[in-house]
């Protein structure tokens, strides 16, 4: 089950750029009411966390100095062309829903949601069941996270839960799969699985367990002609298919294999129906594109043309993976029965909205088509609901309610390309629950000018300490430097990269976002030499013999060098770089064309 998940990300560069084509001449903001509302949430969050966190002891008078001050004036000239290409950080502020195994439909599957999620349910407890799932998401978020030892610890404590609930509860079918859903794949969650399905032949969890990893070992089976044990774990087959792609009769074979599995898949989409399990339709929606994707897998290869190598078949291979991710949830008859399940919780209910609206969006830009209005239609009753709810309580539940309809709305601006509609909604749930990082950055994404003439660079500056009260971990540092960045608050975002660079010194992304920083702010000889010594600090790091980058921090640091070496008139060697980053896959062919347009 770890290893099966799908998400669908806003990125909030693109979304920027289309909705600011609409609505760049419309003040979206009252200035007052968001001072107003940031010193209201600042004084909460003082109030909440000041003796746990120095970030927020003090923080309402901080605030208030800021908001006190009049703003800078705007820069006399706009920034070089090439400067402004500059990548601060990658993801600095998206807007992730998805399904992921465990956790099912996530609202906010961005690592600052995952740092909220863990945190939340750490300060909360549970009994029996609900005890198992609470240790198991909190280790899925530390999984995301990379906090290894808690993962670790987090896994022990569930499987700790589970063995004890099967103690207690030796007949209890769903103790068992719980079990089951805690351990790796070996003979004990074999056992665990089949004790829960002879205790209950149609318990759901078990079920759904047992038929994902037949679905990965039936493919595997065929891709190696050899056989499979159950309790074995299964193991990527690309290079295998790509190396020998199934005959005629293999995959004939195979393709009676798939259908079986159809027909199982069809019957658990109906027990989730019968039991009202929002959690199990979920994940046999990603079964169903395990499916799809399986069978792709093995036509492609099949079909592969002559002079395709191993890495352009597992780039076309991902292509394939993405439509089939988009289209997760457009299908009316996936779509309408999700949206039935999740009724009445806000947080399941916005996650697939997003994910409808977004993924039928992806697929139609890149078919040509404008987007379907049967999505549309299936999506606005549940958007209905969610603005009532939003208005009828004063909960957290009304602001998740409330921060769902804004992102349905923010989604309809990227697609269509129109002005933001719902930004009230926006203010409520910041009003609701000050206590939510993602609302707090849209707010600091509309106060930075990126969607409409509004410019409020206190307000920035102001919300920047607000999350890091909230959260002050090195991605939230990351992104809040990042912000200050785009609105010229340049004294503000260097503090926090140095910060940030004291305690880790090495951190690649955070020594290219100081380089870029730098050359943001100006281009000035003095300030290219600056930047050559954090990109000789990272060519150092990555010399290193137990160098170990992230990948995610590959491709913003090729894509900043190479602006570097043209801010700086090295064209030569810009040109002989983007060809070496190409050819080595960092940059992806439409990359490349960008900055070879750049190039003199």
């Amino acid at each position: 089950m770890h290893r099966r998940l799908t998400c669908l990300c806003l990125a909030v560069a693109a979304m920027s750029c289309a909705i600011l084509r609409a609505g760049e001449n419309e003040l979206l903001l009252d200035k007052e009411k968001v001072h107003a509302l940031i010193r209201e949430a600042a004084a909460k969050i003082e109030e909440k966390y000041k003796a746990s966190r120095p970030e927020a002891d003090g923080l309402a008078q901080r605030v208030e100095q800021v908001l006190s001050t009049p703003a800078p004036p705007p820069p006399a000239d706009r920034p070089q062309k090439l400067a402004v290409k500059l990548l601060l950080m990658s993801n600095e502020g998206s807007f992730h829903s998805g399904i992921r195994g465990i956790s099912g439909a996530v609202f906010d599957n961005t690592p600052t949601g995952f740092a909220q999620q863990y945190q939340d349910l750490e300060s909360t407890s549970a009994r029996d069941a609900a005890e198992v799932w609470r240790w198991l998401k909190m280790a899925d978020a530390a999984r995301v996270l990379k906090w290894q030892d808690k993962k670790e610890l987090c896994t022990q404590r569930a499987v700790g839960a589970a063995r004890a609930l099967v103690s207690r509860e030796p007949k209890n079918a769903e103790a068992h799969a719980l079990l089951a859903l805690s351990l790796e794949w070996g003979a004990e969650k074999l056992a665990e699985l089949q004790t829960a399905l002879r205790l209950d032949p149609r318990q759901p969890v078990a079920l759904n367990e047992m038929l994902d990893h037949r679905i990965a070992q039936g493919l595997e089976a065929a891709a190696t002609r050899q056989g499979t044990r159950l309790e074995e774990k299964s193991r990527d087959v690309t290079q295998a298919l790509f190396d020998h792609p199934l005959n005629e009769e293999e995959a004939v074979a195979y393709e009676r294999q798939l259908i079986d599995m159809e027909h199982e898949l069809k019957k658990l989409f109906s027990l989730a129906q019968e039991r009202g399990d929002l959690w199990t339709h979920l994940n046999n929606i990603v079964l169903q594109s395990s499916l799809a994707q399986n069978r792709d897998l093995v036509a492609a290869a099949a079909d592969r043309p002559p002079d395709e190598d191993l890495e352009k078949f597992r780039d076309r291979m991902k292509n394939l993976l993405m439509k089939h991710l988009f289209s997760l949830l457009s299908d009316e008859k996936l779509l309408t029965p999700s949206l039935k399940l999740a009724d009445g919780d806000p947080e399941a209910t916005g996650a697939i909205v997003l994910m409808a609206i977004l993924g039928d969006g992806m697929n139609a830009k890149a078919e040509g088509r404008p987007p379907s209005e049967e999505v549309r239609n299936i999506c606005r009753p549940a958007i209905d609901r969610l603005a009532e709810m939003a208005a009828a309580t004063s909960t957290v539940r009304a602001a998740r309610a409330a921060e769902a309809v804004l992102l349905a709305d923010l989604s309809r601006c990227f697609l269509l390309e129109e002005p933001p509609k719902k930004v009230d909604q926006l203010m409520r749930a910041i009003h609701l629950d000050p206590f939510r990082p993602r609302t707090q950055t849209i707010l600091m994404l509309l106060c930075s000018g990126e969607l409409s003439k509004d410019r409020d660079v206190p307000a920035v500056t102001a919300l920047s300490m607000t999350e890091l009260a909230l959260l002050p971990d090195l991605t939230r540092r990351r992104a809040c430097a990042a912000w200050l960045a785009r609105v010229g608050d340049w004294p503000a975002a260097h503090h926090l990269l140095d910060t940030c660079l004291r305690d880790h010194p090495d951190h690649i992304g955070l020594l290219n976002q100081k380089a870029s920083t730098l050359l943001r702010e100006n281009q000035s000889k003095a300030s290219q030499k600056k930047a050559a010594v954090y990109f000789n600090k990272i060519e150092a790091v990555l010399d290193k013999p137990d160098a170990s980058p992230d990948p995610s921090e590959l491709t913003p640091l090729a894509r900043n060098h190479i602006l570097f070496l043209m801010i700086g008139g090295k064209n030569d060697e810009a040109r002989e770089e983007l060809a070496k980053a190409g050819d080595n896959g960092i940059l992806d062919a439409e990359e490349c064309q960008k900055l070879e347009k750049l190039l003199p």
